[in-house]
């Protein structure tokens, strides 16, 4: 069943994708560090996504 077009707690499609995007990332920068070795530029990376994902998903339920 569809949310309602205004029902708050409706997440678009766009953020949805973000955070699937963010989540994958997360996995495969996981499995790089423990298969190779941890690169501190692919924690900062999957971090600044992180953050923009939280900002995208923060203002997709406000609006």
């Amino acid at each position: 069943m569809a949310p309602a077009p205004h029902d708050r707690r409706a997440v678009t499609g766009q953020a949805r994708v973000m955070a699937f995007v963010t989540l994958a990332c997360l996995v495969l920068v996981s499995l790089y560090s423990a298969v190779l070795r941890s690169e501190p530029g692919l924690w900062l990376a999957w971090s600044v996504l992180a953050a923009v994902t939280g900002a995208l998903l923060v203002r997709a339920r406000r609006t």
